[in-house]
């Protein structure tokens, strides 16, 4: 029988994995109720260990400490560090904790051959993540199915920083376009909010209603008698909530509605704290991306930035969770160094970050889905973010690996701007994205996956995992020279 390990907070349907022969070693899931769940349904012999996500900050690992195997983890340490400060500043127990599980992750691999790792969504470096860390090093295949259009996710091989053409089920022109043109529902509510009675739930609506997430962590506070499920940390929300008032209002006093006939490079900020940018990119630090952008700009050239519209929104239900800690991240401070920047525009709010591509001269990302809207609207993209995107193929793409390459690639942008032109690959481009995205609520979704893992395990995998380890000694060699 083969073994895997899978993360799967969504709960998606893992029946796929059984009928295939696999056994679950690990199955992480979102919840102590859904570890109840699966177990009720599945027993040892299907899944060994449940647990959920949080269950990690209680494992116990340090029975099997080794000073080694901490040194090498230590960048999986340093962006699991990034990631939870969104949560805690509390280092002294957040590293007592990661520890454990890195240690309770190793022990999970040495006791059982794995076969491979599967993670249900994104990269966002949680400690049930580390499993993704321990395989690669022992070179086990491991994959992740990053939502890369909003509800069509693909599957990446994080082993060999390559996407994965789906076997069969990919989406069609007319799913392609409500991943493109979508609107994101500010007013949804996660499911664990209302886990109240009817009328509980009926009140707490009223509250999202009349003040966001924030009124009702204060009616939570004040009642005595009310204590609301996910309510909590009244004041230090409050506290960050001013804080983020205040750093909106300071954007909108410095923004402006610039000169789009001018010669310029679109930059779109960033949401933060955001973790397919914080951990998985080589450079996630936007004040370092756009005082590189503005020192390599030609003579003439302005680089007009625009904060992400969701920056501002966090007092909704579904974006509640970023508002606490949130300066960690971003605050005014960033907006007063890049005023420093004199070839540097803070574009308005209201403008459209539409507008904003259609006119530019080329545009500039880290990993964002603004490389899809600037590369079918034709126009030059840097992207900061390493060759993890999906469209690494794309002819408008710059991909930036030092200062000095980025000065010379903007130089032949300036001067010979044809040379990005890729107004001939439309067509592929939009068949090359169907074939790497699966519609999200496809019944046959986990069936799909599995099958294109073990055909890509079967041929292509060996061969990429041993280019990757060639360009990463290559890399090694050149620091050290």
């Amino acid at each position: 029988m083969k073994n895997v390990v899978v993360v799967n907070r969504q709960c998606q349907n893992i029946d796929g994995f059984f009928e295939k022969g696999y056994r679950i070693i690990v199955l992480v899931v979102e919840s102590e109720q859904d570890i109840k769940t699966f177990r009720a349904k599945y027993d040892e012999t299907k899944i060994l260990h449940i647990t959920w996500r949080f269950g990690f900050e209680k494992l116990e690992g340090i029975t099997y400490l080794d000073f080694e195997i901490i040194d090498e983890f230590r960048d999986a340490q340093r962006k699991i560090d990034f990631s939870y400060h969104r949560e805690t500043l509390d280092n002294m127990v957040l590293s007592n904790q990661y520890f454990n599980a890195l240690f309770w992750w190793n022990h999970i691999f040495d006791t059982h051959k794995i076969d491979f790792v599967f993670v249900n969504g994104v990269e966002h470096k949680q400690l049930c993540e580390l499993c993704m860390e321990v395989a690669q090093r022992r070179d086990i295949p491991v994959f992740t199915s990053p939502p890369r259009l909003f509800f069509a996710p693909s599957l990446f091989c994080f082993n060999t920083n390559v996407y994965l053409r789906f076997m069969h089920g990919y989406i069609n022109d007319e799913e392609l376009e409500q991943n493109f043109y979508f609107k994101f529902d500010l007013g949804w509510i996660p499911p664990f909010y209302l886990a109240h009675s009817k009328y509980i739930n009926m009140f707490i609506k009223l509250l999202f209603k009349l003040g966001g997430p924030l009124l009702l962590d204060f009616v939570s506070y004040v009642s005595k008698c009310i204590r609301f499920k996910k309510a909590g940390r009244f004041w230090a929300h409050f506290y960050y909530f001013l804080r983020l008032k205040k750093m909106k209002r300071y954007y909108k006093k410095i923004s402006h509605k610039p000169n789009l006939k001018q010669k310029y490079i679109f930059y779109a900020i960033h949401f933060e704290p955001e973790g397919n940018t914080n951990v998985c990119v080589p450079l996630q630090n936007q004040l370092t991306v756009i005082q590189m952008l503005s020192k390599a700009l030609p003579e003439g050239c302005k680089l007009i930035i625009k904060e992400h519209p969701l920056q501002f929104m966090l007092n909704q239900p579904r974006m509640f969770y970023y508002l606490y800690n949130f300066t960690y991240f971003k605050d005014i401070s960033f907006y007063k160094e890049l005023q420093k920047l004199p070839n540097v525009e803070f574009a308005s709010l209201e403008m459209s970050s539409k507008e904003l591509i259609d006119n530019a001269f080329a545009v500039a990302t880290i990993n964002g889905t603004v490389h899809f809207e600037s590369t079918f609207a034709n126009r030059p993209c840097i992207v900061f973010g390493g060759q993890n995107i999906m469209l690494q193929g794309a002819k408008n793409i710059i991909y930036v690996k030092n200062f000095k390459k980025l000065k010379e690639d903007i130089a032949r942008l300036n001067s010979d701007p044809h040379e990005f032109d890729n107004s001939a690959q439309i067509d592929d481009l939009r068949k090359f994205i169907k074939q790497h995205a699966i519609w999200d609520e496809s019944p046959h979704k986990i069936y799909n996956i599995i099958e294109s893992i073990e055909y890509y395990i079967s041929t292509d995998f060996r061969n990429d995992l041993c280019k990757q380890k060639n360009l990463s000694v290559s890399l090694t060699q050149r620091l050290k020279a």
